[in-house]
């Protein structure tokens, strides 16, 4: 029996997205220097007032980020995969906190364990520089503090997940005056189930999206004219935007078909999502 040809992962990947002028399979920056022009550089450094290499990082910054969502994008698992992920995580979390909490029905074992960390040349540490021996308590009860992040991060995970309600859950919910009934708290559950569902899909414009976002601290940090996607008017056809004439022309040439009335509607969006 002969095995299908299948297409390589770059060219479904291409396949994805192929609008976009870059090419997935090869060096970012080399392509970079080839398809935006110096002169978009040199105008969007000076409306930063910012030397052009500093312009040039932010916009190439923004590109691979704008890249980054394609790939986020062609990656995504279906919604129950990611669940099965972090069910194993909670699942984890909750084998490895009960695992610790039993070790003090070990005696002298905490202690051991305990000395042996203390004099141990730890191999990682945190962003603020604390290693193993700095995190754990005296003995008995030594990983008190982990086993407490391990029941937050499995809470979080498990609220994380995002199941499909069953109405066969809900038989034996418990009924009271003022509570709302079985039935009603199904529908409301369902609700937000495909509430979240759709939420957790990354868009056509989450590449976009990508790019915005990753351009904000900049524009926030040297620009007096807000991030907005601006007001529409009737006679233009479209919004006016200070954002738009900067940024519209460089995000053209990654994507040539993006309108600038796509990268309104993206703006609105993370606002309205309060991302900033």
């Amino acid at each position: 029996m002969t095995t299908p040809d299948y297409p390589p992962q770059a060219q479904l990947l291409a396949a994805s997205y192929p609008s976009l002028t870059f090419d997935l399979t090869e060096d970012t920056e080399d392509q970079f220097n080839r398809i935006i022009p110096e002169e978009v550089i040199v105008r969007f450094s000076r409306f930063l007032d910012l030397p052009n290499e500093d312009g040039r990082a932010i916009l190439l910054e923004a590109v691979e980020a704008f890249i980054s969502g394609v790939n986020d994008r062609f990656e995504q698992r279906p919604e129950k995969q990611d669940n099965a992920a972090l069910t194993k995580v909670a699942s984890k979390a909750e084998q490895l906190s009960e695992a610790l909490l039993a070790l003090i029905d070990h005696p002298n074992l905490e202690a051991q364990l305990e000395e042996r960390i203390r004099g141990f040349h730890a191999l990682a540490e945190t962003q603020n520089g604390a290693t193993l021996p700095d995190l754990i308590d005296t003995r008995r009860n030594i990983f008190r503090e982990f086993r407490d992040l391990l029941v937050d991060l499995q809470a979080c995970t498990e609220a994380t997940c995002n199941h499909q309600p069953k109405q066969t859950d809900y038989a034996d919910l418990f009924e009271g005056e003022g509570l709302p009934t079985p039935q009603q708290q199904f529908h409301r559950d369902t609700s937000e189930w495909k509430r979240r569902s759709q939420a957790r899909k990354l868009g056509r414009d989450h590449p976009l999206q990508c790019f915005l976002l990753s351009i904000l601290p900049h524009w926030k940090a040297h620009v007096v004219h807000p991030f907005t996607e601006g007001m529409y008017f009737k006679e233009l056809e479209g919004n006016l935007s200070p954002t738009f004439a900067e940024l519209h022309p460089i995000i053209v040439r990654i994507d040539p078909k993006i309108t600038r009335q796509h990268v309104a509607n993206s703006i609105r969006k993370l606002r309205e999502s309060s991302v900033f």
